[in-house]
This record gives structure tokens, sequence and C-alpha cells, in this order.
């Protein structure tokens, strides 16, 4: 893959009716409603990245935070939904 600039304006799991920011240590983060009625989560960090290797290793670190806990039928259930947007 060749070199690019990609913006991570979230990586966030919701996780037992809590939602965290993968990208700053599993920080839990506030839900709020902004003046459109619209719900915003308060501090979550915002990266630039210019290469595909610096664009995984961020995917990487925030999987490595993301909640497991085991299952009858799974061991390494993540029991999480992780929401990445670029």
């Amino acid at each position: 893959m060749a070199d690019c600039f990609i913006r991570i304006t979230t990586n966030h799991q919701i996780y037992n009716e809590t939602v965290r920011d993968l990208l700053k240590g599993g920080r839990v983060l506030d839900l709020r409603d902004d003046s459109k009625g619209e719900v915003t989560m308060s501090g979550l960090l915002d990266l630039e990245t210019h290469s595909t290797a610096d664009f995984m290793a961020l995917l990487s670190r925030g999987n490595q935070l993301r909640t497991c806990e085991p299952t009858a039928a799974n061991k390494t259930s993540s029991r999480s939904h992780a929401l990445l947007k670029v």
C-alpha cells in the first residue's frame, strides 16, 4: 500500500452501556445533547496519520484495548461494539 493521509475521527467501543475512546487508552466518554438536539461524545480524540503503517498501528492499539469476555461459544469474544470512522 502506498503512503497516504488518513484522518481518524473516532475509534470507540460500546460495552455494558459505557462508551470508551480506544485512541485515548480506553477513557470513558460522556454523551451529551448539543444545541441541535444531537448526541455528541465529549472529549473524543481526533488523530491524523500520514502512512498506512501508522494507521494500522493505531487500529491495532485500539483493538488491544477492546473489552474481551469469554462466552460458552467463544473464549475470546469481544462482547463489545467497536466503531472506527475514517
